[in-house]
């Protein structure tokens, strides 16, 4: 699951991240912003484990800002120690362009947040500049390869071959590899058949406020026997489940 920030304006409606985020980037407040998010996902993650519900990891977007200047770390802490979860049920999830810095105090807050019991992962991966042999010095566990990947993946062979290749080079480092943007029977297909980790995308589920997360969190198969067969891994994040509400989903 991935907690998908969504703006609840009384006159304009719901607001999309396209339309916010970078304001909040430029102007600052997405460091009060992330903190918001942060206590809205623990609180949701207790509620759930107090309804005896088998909670699934939740990743949480952060900006290359929050990492240089939120201290987002101290942050996190807090909201686990307030609402009593385990840290292994939070992952961060960070834009490959934000890896591909190079900058010390985004190395040393991912290494910080590891230290807590946290995963990390890269988002979109394959649209920055970042190398694998990079993203394993960072200790990085999980690689999102962005969905412009997972499309070519119709009939073609030679980008079948590029995505499992991606994934074989992953597995060597022991980083686990998600698809985004799975859509299609057969896109899911061809990514179990090159052993991806993985998947997420609208073929899963649409994105759903977390009072309608339960019925699917109580599923222990999610695609239809018409579906192949071979298992798949709960999804976690990106077009997926687990959106929360109040702005913070």
């Amino acid at each position: 699951m991935e907690a998908l920030v969504r703006w609840s304006h009384p006159e304009r409606g719901v607001i999309y991240p396209a339309e916010f985020i970078d304001i909040a980037e430029d102007s600052g407040l997405i460091l009060p912003l992330g903190e918001l998010v942060f206590d809205k996902v623990c609180a949701q993650l207790a509620q759930w484990q107090a309804q005896q519900l088998e909670v699934v990891p939740v990743s949480i977007n952060v900006s290359a800002r929050q990492l240089r200047e939120g201290k987002i770390d101290a942050a996190l802490s807090l909201c686990i120690e307030r609402h009593g979860i385990a840290p292994a049920l939070l992952e961060i999830e960070l834009a490959e362009p934000s890896v591909a810095e190079k900058n010390k105090k985004i190395a040393d807050g991912l290494a910080a947040l590891r230290t807590l019991g946290m995963r990390i992962a890269i988002d979109n991966f394959g649209t920055g500049y970042s190398s694998l042999v990079q993203l394993q010095r960072l200790e990085v566990d999980i690689l999102k390869v962005d969905g412009a990947f997972t499309r070519a993946l119709q009939g073609d062979k030679e980008n079948e071959a590029l995505f499992k290749s991606i994934v074989s080079m992953a597995s060597a480092l022991g980083i686990c590899v998600a698809a985004e943007g799975v859509e299609t029977a057969q896109q899911l297909q061809v990514l179990q058949s090159i052993a991806c980790d993985e998947v997420q995308g609208y073929f899963v589920s649409q994105p759903m406020p977390a009072s309608e997360m339960v019925s699917l969190l109580r599923k222990r198969f999610l695609f239809p026997p018409s579906a192949p067969a071979s298992p798949v891994s709960v999804p976690r994040s990106g077009a997926m489940p687990g959106a929360i509400p109040g702005g913070a989903g």
